[in-house]
């Protein structure tokens, strides 16, 4: 996957579930395009973007559109693919710097409290959130440690941000930063110890020791 498509749990307030905008119905079994979905024109240049852009197949593509709520949601098609197990190819998800850690006054974790097994489960091992869900898509919030499950899973990383108004998160998945009071994935120079922090973990480097 391009360096420039971290993807992961998509902004908050998006639909998890598979009515919404651009519903389709199904093709009967036997016909032409036998287990892809109709779509309309929003569902339709979403299912072809997972497709040319970031190499799935039409009818993984197709299921997942049909799957989410706001059918022009791209991150959230191609998070819903990874989520079962799918990789992405290509495509690049677009970032903006987040104005919001621009505020010296909104904290972040130091970096030496990133560590082994919670941050960066062993070698085959599935991370696992603090409610004790297990899913290879688990996010560390940026303000406090915490580990929580995705939206796809059981949301506990929203509910987290819901409770405490803790607003960055990073995906133990891709790495890639979720800010919720941006909707969307960002970047700023005060992640970047982090996130490098994390990419050492993750890839055996722990320069703070285990």
């Amino acid at each position: 996957a391009s360096s420039l498509a971290p993807l992961a749990s998509p902004p908050a307030g998006s639909a998890p579930g598979g009515e919404g905008k651009g519903k389709g119905k199904r093709v009967a079994p036997g016909g032409e395009g036998d287990a892809v979905t109709h779509f309309d024109a929003d569902a339709s240049q979403t299912v072809r973007t997972l497709v040319e852009a970031f190499g799935f197949s039409l009818e993984k593509a197709a299921t997942a559109v049909d799957s989410i709520g706001d059918k022009s949601d791209l991150n959230a098609a191609v998070q819903w693919l990874i989520d079962r197990g799918e990789e992405d190819h290509g495509g690049a998800v677009e970032f903006k710097h987040c104005p919001h850690l621009d505020d010296p006054s909104l904290p972040l974790i130091d970096a030496s409290l990133l560590r082994p097994g919670t941050h960066a489960p062993a070698a085959g091992a599935q991370p696992v959130c603090s409610h004790g869900c297990e899913s290879p898509e688990q996010w560390v919030c940026l303000q406090c440690g915490e580990v929580n499950c995705g939206r796809y899973l059981n949301a506990h990383s929203l509910a987290h941000h819901g409770a405490t108004g803790h607003a960055t998160a990073a995906s133990l998945a891709d790495l890639s930063v979720h800010c919720y009071l941006c909707h969307g994935y960002v970047e700023h120079p005060r992640l970047v110890p982090l996130v490098e922090r994390l990419r050492a973990l993750k890839f055996g480097e722990d320069a703070f020791g285990g």
